[in-house]
């Protein structure tokens, strides 16, 4: 069920489980284990959630890559990896 208008969700699903191909083609990708991902993602410091990879494409050209949240947190679930978002 989608949430309503300006309300944000706590956790947001960041990567399926199983074998993942890209929309362009891309891959296959798979991560061997989501815990064990989780367990080294949770000990760094926190990820952007940006729009459009701008962190990655227009941050190092000097133009704006403000963040829309950060994820905090990391989870193992049966459908992939989660994250908290703050």
């Amino acid at each position: 069920m989608p949430l309503p208008a300006g309300v944000v969700p706590d956790w947001i699903h960041v990567l399926p489980a199983g074998t993942i191909t890209t929309q362009d083609g891309r891959g296959p990708y798979r991560a061997p284990s989501m815990a064990a991902l989780a367990e080294q993602l949770n000990a760094g410091s926190k990820l952007a959630l940006d729009e459009c990879h701008s962190t990655d494409l227009a941050a190092p050209k000097g133009a704006p890559a403000p963040a829309r949240g950060w994820m905090t947190e990391f989870e193992a679930r049966d459908d992939g990896l989660w994250a908290r978002v703050k």
